[in-house]
């Protein structure tokens, strides 16, 4: 845990010192645009695609997805529950209830649990985020954020599926991993 701490905080420590040094012609947000960009669209979609492709998918992929959804279950209905006692307006309501229902797993869970208990646990973080969490928050949650919220543009859950690059990767992982085809070294 010691490592995975100090880890994390020579990673802010480097933010920090990039966002007092970072060349002044390029503008913050492009840089943090661009890392975002890196990691959303080409790091973490080589990643799942790398771990499904080789974990064994079977009961316990049923199950984790199961413990995931029942986990969405149980912090939707608690803080709904401790939401009857409290006054909060309808955006406040709306963002406590996605924020106590759906768990940063991937982007926080991954690399804590990867340093903690060793890479073992890779397969199961993103099975529990990418075969439950994910495909919960982009669709229930988005209709709950729409209600909740002010915005009221249309946007359909399953087009807003589609746009997830490590979803892809999940579903070219699971057919490579199902159909038996071998991990090239």
């Amino acid at each position: 845990m010691f490592t995975a701490l100090i880890q994390m905080s020579l990673l802010i420590a480097c933010g920090a010192i990039w966002k007092n040094h970072a060349p002044s012609h390029i503008p913050s947000l492009a840089h943090r645009r661009a890392l975002t960009d890196l990691v959303f669209y080409i790091l973490l979609p080589a990643l799942v695609l790398d771990v499904i492709w080789r974990t064994p998918l079977n009961s316990a992929s049923l199950q984790i997805s199961f413990l995931a959804t029942c986990g969405i279950i149980t912090g939707l209905i608690t803080m709904w529950l401790v939401l009857k006692l409290l006054k909060t307006n309808k955006q406040q309501t709306g963002a406590l209830l996605l924020a106590a229902s759906f768990p940063n797993s991937t982007y926080l869970g991954l690399p804590v649990l990867d340093q903690v208990l060793g890479p073992h646990t890779r397969s199961t973080v993103l099975q529990y985020d990418l075969f439950a969490c994910t495909p919960i928050l982009l669709s229930f949650g988005m209709l709950l954020a729409q209600f909740y919220g002010s915005n009221k543009t249309g946007v359909h859950p399953i087009q807003e599926l589609l746009k997830v690059p490590p979803l892809w990767a999940v579903s070219i992982g699971m057919t490579l991993n199902l159909t038996g085809i071998p991990q090239p070294d």
